[in-house]
């Protein structure tokens, strides 16, 4: 009789750990077939104004990228929508600093191929230079239903060189001022640089919904990610569609980098 009860509770063991690596190999592949891949671009231009060649996308490349990316399945959301998991391949565009080719050059390319796109603004740069947007610009680009408006702090300085006082600053102010600007939330960031203590990442989570690193490596969203500090993939000048999804293929969950501070 002791024999058999320990027969059937192995059997029952067994078809409890084969029902647990099953779910476990399941749910493995939804989250790297249904992810959110977070995308970090800057500028939109035909010829680079700066020395940074690298960050100007050329308009065709993104329209490519953009085409090859919804023939592919994959949907567009913004920042503010962007999850872990999501019932459908999901990508989000994200572009840092403000420039004005962000009105100019995305906005046409969205508008025209259906898709959405998050712009991070520094409010300090706004009319700073020819190639950044005005205030007005700005209020222009945020009408869009294509466009949400995210902060990139102030003055673009990197936080760790800041105090806790002052990056409370940079982080409400921004905030604050383009919320005035563009009569809508603004629930998301963008680190300048993409630094942090642990500290600010805290008290940046607990301003903003979301906050997003710079490019620092090829990772989705994870399901240990945390919030604070989400990950994005880098695109850069020259990409086609095709390498742009590839990158998305070849991409990990993204790591747990918020609690290893």
């Amino acid at each position: 009789m002791k024999s058999k009860r320990l027969r059937t509770t192995g059997k029952a063991i067994a078809v409890a750990v084969a029902f647990l690596f099953l779910t476990g190999a399941f749910l493995f592949q939804f989250h790297k077939t249904h992810h959110a891949a977070v995308l970090e671009y800057h500028c939109v231009e035909e010829e680079p104004f700066s020395a940074a060649e690298e960050l100007f996308v050329r308009p065709a490349d993104l329209e490519d990228q953009i085409r090859v990316l919804q023939e592919a399945g994959y949907r567009f959301v913004f920042a503010s929508e962007a999850k872990p998991l999501c019932f459908r391949k999901t990508v989000c565009l994200t572009f840092d600093d403000g420039y004005n080719d962000n009105l100019t050059q995305l906005l046409p390319i969205l508008e025209r191929m259906d898709a959405k796109a998050t712009v991070f603004v520094c409010t300090d740069l706004l009319g700073f230079k020819e190639n950044f947007l005005t205030r007005e610009e700005l209020q222009q680009l945020a009408e869009s239903p294509c466009i949400e408006i995210g902060s990139h702090g102030c003055s673009h300085r990197d936080l760790l060189g800041l105090s806790m006082e002052e990056t409370e600053l940079e982080l409400r102010e921004s905030k604050a001022e383009l919320e005035e600007l563009t009569g809508k939330e603004v629930s998301v960031f963008s680190y300048p640089g993409g630094h942090y203590s642990w500290e600010q990442a805290q008290l940046a989570g607990s301003i903003y919904r979301s906050c997003f690193t710079a490019a620092g490596g090829t990772y989705y969203l994870g399901l240990r990610n945390h919030k604070n500090v989400l990950p994005r993939i880098p695109v850069r000048r020259g990409e086609s569609g095709t390498d742009v999804l590839k990158k998305l293929e070849e991409a990990r969950p993204g790591r747990d980098v918020y609690s290893g501070f």
